[in-house]
């Protein structure tokens, strides 16, 4: 009783989101502290739920958080509130907190002023060796419809891109769409009427499911802007290496430069030039797809030295 207040005061007298499904599950399955929760994609509510549950009891699961985003506002109870919560559950290693970047490393450590239980990770987890077997190339978008992604530029690329040629599909894939990119959302599903070539995926997928799509794509175009992906958001591009796919990227990238060595990608900056270096890796496909299995090598050679995976085995 006396942990489970200590637990709601440090959490702001609320009970976190998943508790009593994430807590009665360990229960019943008799989880214990040589057992490990991994949260993928960490957000705040992740962050009160581990707080909790490790403040609770002390054969709770050691807990890993993955943050993929970048931390900007120190608002009451947001992500720097439940950071200051779990930094001694950092030092004693119950939990584990991994960013892709070493801005975002340094942002933490600085905030906490120390180094202990925060790792800087770019684990995949799940690798596809690629084929160039089909007659066409499919042209993908995956992941948040946002402007600062480039969500608004679809319309406009798919149609100038399918006047140059009908060997292209496009496949397009986010779930929730707001008053930003609504009227975006809402062209594309009235393409896709017309044009069997668009399929769109307007859902949440699982991790399988995730993975699957990117299978079925050939061709990434990256269609942020350069601070967008240097603030430390670039899952696409990650799991574009993790599955060969060519892309084409902003200039001045520097995001993931120590594993695209070999030149799996063209730069574009503007939509025009992307449909021209789209156009070009179709082309001459075989060799960026030669190229970007070197790199999608040279990064599984960095996973198997990767923090998270030595800290769960």
């Amino acid at each position: 009783l006396i942990n489970y207040l200590n637990a709601l005061y440090s959490n702001r007298f609320i009970i976190p989101r998943y508790f009593l499904e994430v807590y009665f599950f360990l229960k019943r399955n008799n989880f214990t502290d040589n057992d490990h929760i991994f949260f993928q994609t960490a957000r705040n509510k992740h962050m009160s739920l581990a707080n909790f549950l490790t403040r609770l009891k002390t054969d709770i699961p050691k807990i890993h958080l993955r943050i993929l985003y970048t931390p900007s506002e120190k608002k009451i109870g947001g992500f720097y509130f439940f950071l200051n919560q779990i930094k001694y559950s950092l030092t004693i290693q119950r939990i584990f907190i991994y960013v892709l970047t070493e801005k975002n490393y340094e942002i933490l450590t600085n905030n906490l002023c120390l180094k202990d239980g925060i790792f800087i990770s770019n684990i995949p987890w799940v690798f596809f060796n690629r084929n160039n077997n089909s007659s066409y190339k499919t042209i993908g978008y995956i992941g948040d419809a946002r402007v600062n992604r480039g969500f608004n530029l679809l319309p406009e690329l798919i149609a100038k891109l399918s006047k140059k040629s009908n060997a292209y599909k496009f496949l397009i894939q986010y779930s929730k769409a707001d008053k930003s990119v609504i009227e975006t959302s809402d062209k594309l599903h009235k393409m896709a009427l017309l044009n069997p070539n668009i399929t769109i995926y307007q859902k949440y997928l699982d991790y399988k499911e995730f993975r699957d799509t990117l299978k079925k794509i050939d061709i990434m175009p990256i269609l942020h802007n350069t601070d967008e992906i240097n603030l430390g958001n670039p899952s696409t591009i990650y799991s574009s290496i993790t599955h060969q796919i060519p892309m084409i990227v902003p200039p001045n990238l520097k995001y993931m430069k120590n594993v695209l060595i070999h030149k799996s990608y063209e730069e574009s900056s503007n939509l025009d030039e992307t449909i021209e270096k789209i156009i070009l890796i179709n082309n001459n496909y075989e060799n960026y797809l030669n190229s970007a299995k070197k790199n999608s090598s040279i990064l599984a050679d960095i996973f198997s030295k990767d923090p998270l995976k030595k800290n769960i085995i």
